[in-house]
């Protein structure tokens, strides 16, 4: 389901999800459902369709944003025989920044340094307390003043 304030579209295709996302240049659109049903697979198929007309911001990102130096660091370690592996990629704990507060930056980031048609927002406000929830949805909301956003969240809107 699909809902744009208090108005909600049940949708069957990704034809569907596409018109509904084009069919205003601006505003936010809350895809809704229980979990496993799709939503971010939806997601990364409207960024498959629309390409460079959309930014796409995974929930488990692995993006090099400017804050951090623009690198995703990673511990390595060596497996049995030797080889280079990837053992843990916790940018949280290298950067001393809690996951909320890098979820933050990197949405500032986005709202500051990006520019696209259609805004993906994937689980933004999974690991936000209270205060800062307040403050992402009102860096969303500038997202949607300027362009589409589509966006999975943890927690309902008031209509």
């Amino acid at each position: 389901m699909l809902r744009e304030g208090d108005h909600a579209n049940v949708v069957s295709s990704l034809g569907d999800a596409l018109r509904i996302a084009y069919a205003h240049p601006t505003g936010r659109i809350n895809v809704r459902g229980g979990n496993g049903t799709g939503k971010s697979s939806l997601l990364a198929s409207l960024k498959t369709e629309m390409r460079r007309r959309a930014y796409y911001w995974p929930t488990n990102d692995r993006l090099a944003f400017q804050f951090i130096g623009g690198e995703v660091p990673v511990e390595v370690d060596e497996d049995d025989e030797g080889e280079a592996v990837v053992v843990a990629e916790s940018m949280d704990k290298k950067l001393g920044f809690s996951s909320g507060e890098r979820q933050l930056k990197s949405l500032e980031e986005i709202v500051n340094s990006t520019s696209a048609e259609v805004y993906l927002l994937d689980e933004w406000d999974a690991n936000l307390d209270d205060a800062n929830k307040a403050k992402a949805d009102a860096l969303v909301d500038e997202l949607a003043a300027r362009a589409r956003v589509v966006e999975i969240s943890h927690r309902d809107r008031a209509a």
